[in-house]
């Protein structure tokens, strides 16, 4: 008797490992720059002349990668899967009550202008980076991957891509 052992190949509705291990770099490396502008840094903004500000919120540098929440949105959405981008979004433009009845003012606003202002007092975060060489795909199936990858502080981070009508789309955290 002849026993044949076949083993699975990852296959993502035709695509080959490598191609996923790409895309799944390609999206967390957007992620990742989104995170800094809504958890780390955070865009800059236009300094006062002479220090003082009328209010918490500044106008964003005209070099600014975004300069209007539909631009952001926009971006927002080329990444993340609908319902996270929409969570996102909420973040970064809605006042949030805290447990102690104090509010967390949101990170953005848009200015009379439609130009985006920035809040100058957010307590930014340290934004997570990753080693893309340690990229593993876990399982693929034709409209899921899940990945893991190690962070720079040698922590696994478990990825999950959705494919969407509009293309592959992270549904995970990467802050």
């Amino acid at each position: 008797m002849i026993f044949t052992l076949t083993f699975p190949l990852i296959s993502c509705g035709g695509m080959e490992e490598a191609e996923a291990k790409s895309l799944v770099e390609e999206i967390v490396k957007g992620s990742v720059s989104l995170n800094e502008i809504l958890y780390g840094k955070g865009m800059e903004y236009e300094e006062s002349a002479d220090g003082k500000y009328s209010t918490i919120y500044s106008r964003v540098k005209d070099d600014a990668p975004f300069k209007t929440r539909k631009e952001l949105e926009k971006e927002i959405k080329e990444v993340f899967t609908a319902a996270y981008a929409n969570s996102l979004v909420s973040h970064a433009f809605t006042l949030t009550p805290g447990l102690f009845g104090e509010n967390s003012y949101p990170r953005y606003q848009e200015g009379s202008d439609k130009v985006l202002t920035v809040m100058r007092d957010y307590e930014a975060r340290e934004i997570t980076q990753y080693d893309y060489s340690t990229i593993k795909i876990e399982k693929c199936k034709k409209n899921k991957i899940v990945a893991t990858i190690l962070s720079t502080e040698n922590e696994l981070v478990e990825i999950y891509l959705i494919k969407e009508v509009n293309g592959w789309r992270l549904d995970s955290a990467t802050v």
